[in-house]
């Protein structure tokens, strides 16, 4: 298994935050694409996400966050929680921690080591960036 943690700040009141979350994942559910660059290449893939809300605390929203690859393929499946905190007035704080497993085994871990690894940290950052446009402008953006 390899870890994977990384965070963004928003221009989104707290007490919104996961409103906005659930207003474009109805149920928790849904399907995004993300995908990282590699040089002049694009690479992209649908997943199934999932979001379930596991505690609340003052000032953080703590959601189970899950997602695996809508078509099946060689990407890896990812489970962990998505941390929503007061920030500041009308800013929240998301952080992403969880751990994925790549495929292929040990093959698989060994590219992981070399490359993967960012490769998982691009996608992560490539979520939050979406997240951070739905937050800032629920009502414009796509995810």
């Amino acid at each position: 298994m390899s870890e994977l943690h990384a965070f963004v700040t928003v221009h989104c009141p707290f007490e919104d935050a996961r409103e906005h979350l659930y207003e474009r994942f109805q149920d928790g559910r849904g399907t995004i694409s993300l995908g990282i660059v590699v040089g002049d290449v694009r690479v992209e893939t649908g997943v199934t996400i999932s979001f379930r809300d596991k505690a609340d605390y003052t000032g953080y929203h703590i959601i189970d966050v899950s997602w695996k690859p809508a078509g099946g393929g060689p990407f890896p499946e990812f489970n962990g929680t998505l941390s929503i905190a007061q920030d500041a007035i009308d800013w929240s704080r998301i952080d992403l921690d969880g751990a994925y497993r790549p495929p292929f085994g040990l093959a698989g871990a060994a590219f992981d080591a070399v490359l993967g690894h960012r490769i998982a940290e691009a996608t992560a950052n490539h979520l939050l960036a979406k997240l951070k446009e739905m937050f800032t402008h629920p009502n414009e953006a796509t995810v």
